[in-house]
């Protein structure tokens, strides 16, 4: 008797708790290192920006499982064991670049989806870990985010939610819209921005994946517990097409890009001459950047995106 996708989840996030109960300390190398059977556990904590070689860190067979619904494409676990069966058999695949010796000989014949990321992983993209799309009609425009005991309302804006990470790339269908091409930002930071901006829907790129979320009820206010935003299948080519060698289009709700590759050789080698420039070549400050919101995240994110000119391109929508 077959599994459920589930149990199949669950399993998988007990192979990799056991992988991680191989950590040792590497007295040579004076860094933590491991033995892993089933997963490549040190490259996986530091594609998702687990701090592994704190003395102090620790990981439990619960992390082990919010782990596990993150290489699959979710952003916790809880949304994983609620969607549909169909949706986890297209996220199984995507644990195979995790596994040791990266066996995507045995993922199904690649697909639309794949040779996009393929293309974006590579070389153009060698700075890029992540990236998202947001879009909004006017990204200046003052929006209620907060309400206090139901009295005081704080707004803000786009634009000033996402300093020095906003790229507008200017669209138009009757009314002038922008889309925000933000790299290096953490799924969980991606979501906090476009729910402060009670965005319709967005793009978010990660781990192998070019994923479309959108809200759940596309006519009410975002909610985090009742209008969260919902992930949506992106296989296929309603949403992600080739257009040429040269270009990928995305299309959402009100919205359609066409994006040059190009945009990620330019932006890639401009990060590079920053990192080299202010961080000694250390590419970890992209990894500390993604998580970082606080003072120290805002100081380093400035200089690893000092002069860079926010791109323009207008496109046909």
């Amino acid at each position: 008797m077959a599994i459920s996708s589930i149990d199949f989840f669950k399993s998988q996030s007990k192979l990799l708790f056991k992988d991680y109960k191989t950590r040792y300390y590497n007295e040579e190398e004076k860094t933590y290192a491991y033995h892993p059977k089933y997963y490549d556990i040190a490259t996986t904590f530091h594609s998702f920006g687990y701090p592994d070689q704190d003395p102090y860190f620790s990981f439990s067979l619960m992390n082990a499982q919010h782990l596990m619904s993150r290489m699959a494409g979710f952003n916790r676990w809880e949304n994983l064991i609620h969607v549909s069966e169909e949706e986890l058999n297209h996220a199984k695949p995507l644990l195979d670049k995790f596994r040791i010796g990266q066996s995507r000989q045995e993922a199904p014949e690649e697909n639309l989806n794949q040779k996009i990321v393929k293309v974006l992983g590579g070389e153009r993209a060698k700075n890029i870990i992540n990236f998202a799309i947001l879009t909004a009609v006017d990204p200046n425009e003052e929006r209620v985010v907060f309400t206090y005991r139901r009295k005081t309302k704080i707004t803000c804006s786009l634009n000033k939610i996402l300093p020095k990470l906003s790229f507008p790339i200017k669209g138009h269908n009757g009314n002038e819209e922008h889309a925000f091409l933000i790299p290096n930002r953490e799924l969980i930071m991606v979501l906090d921005n476009a729910g402060r901006c009670n965005l319709t829907s967005f793009f978010f790129c990660r781990g192998g994946v070019l994923e479309y979320w959108e809200k759940k009820d596309l006519n009410k206010t975002y909610n985090s517990v009742v209008n969260e935003y919902l992930k949506k299948d992106v296989y296929n080519k309603d949403c992600v097409e080739i257009v040429d060698e040269e270009h990928f289009r995305l299309t959402g709700k009100n919205f359609q890009f066409t994006i040059p590759f190009s945009i990620f050789d330019t932006l890639s080698d401009k990060l590079q001459k920053n990192i080299d420039l202010y961080f000694n070549g250390n590419d970890k400050i992209v990894y500390d950047c993604m998580y970082d919101s606080g003072f120290e995240g805002y100081r380093r994110s400035k200089k690893l995106y000092e002069g860079i000119v926010p791109y323009e391109y207008v496109f046909s929508m």
